[in-house]
């Protein structure tokens, strides 16, 4: 009877002493895996990412798509700690990367339109030389002369100026403008007017062209009216200078009556 209450007694503090190990090893469990296993003297741990490295690694990829920069691998150039990210790539990435600002078609550049030119009094169809200021009241028109005077007015040109043809036009645009202005109806009433000197030769073509141009088709060599001239490099000469200076040519200057 004692064997058997010992034995009863044992076996209940047995499982007593089962019952309160299998309550106590939980809790002991739970306290020791919440601690940090201290590594080994001599090696390294890898210290586990608080967060999860995806949701990061998407994130990146967002911000980097954002501002305009190549995604990152995540395992090449970006390491987790438990604080922070820290990039662990070539930099020299970002100091490659630019924003380009894309532009429209570029516009073609126009041409400044050309200034319209002004209208000149000065009628090249009828006048032979332009000059500074010319007469748009001036017409000068043809004149009926008879062959005598023809001849008389071609050696007057050859003997004043037979160099050019727009001098012997000046020479012959003065006699006419004097005939008009004085009222002479001869070549010889012009000539003895304003002392010409003739020529003993024969009229050269310009000499003769000049006479046709200006007496027959009514041409002029300048818009305006020309009544005297002589040549500076031969004589001076206060009257002329008092006159209305209108042009310089062929080495001789030309005026209106003032």
């Amino acid at each position: 009877m004692f064997f058997v209450s010992l034995c009863k007694r044992t076996l209940g503090c047995f499982f007593f002493a089962v019952l309160f190990l299998s309550l106590l090893t939980p809790a002991v469990w739970a306290t020791s895996s919440s601690e940090p296993a201290e590594a080994p003297e001599g090696e390294w741990i890898t210290v586990e990412p608080l967060t999860d490295p995806e949701a990061k690694t998407d994130e990146a990829a967002a911000e980097s798509n954002a501002a305009g920069q190549p995604e990152a691998s995540a395992e090449e150039k970006w390491v987790d700690t438990a604080d922070e990210r820290v990039f662990t790539g070539d930099f020299s990435v970002f100091e490659n990367m630019a924003i380009i600002e894309q532009l429209g078609p570029k516009e073609p550049e126009l041409e400044p339109e050309p200034e319209p030119e002004q209208a000149s009094t000065y009628d090249t169809a009828q006048f032979l030389l332009d000059i500074a200021q010319p007469d748009p009241n001036y017409a000068g028109g043809a004149v009926a002369i008879t062959d005598a005077d023809r001849r008389l007015l071609e050696k007057i040109v050859m003997g004043e100026c037979n160099s050019s043809l727009g001098g012997a036009m000046l020479v012959a645009q003065c006699l006419r403008d004097g005939m008009n202005y004085g009222g002479y109806e001869t070549a010889a009433q012009v000539r003895k007017a304003y002392s010409y000197y003739v020529s003993p030769l024969s009229p050269n073509q310009y000499a003769v062209d000049a006479v046709r141009n200006v007496f027959d088709n009514g041409e002029s060599a300048v818009q305006h009216r020309i009544l005297y001239f002589y040549a500076p490099r031969v004589t001076g000469s206060r009257f002329h200078e008092s006159q209305l200076f209108v042009i310089e040519y062929g080495g001789h200057r030309y005026f209106d009556a003032r």
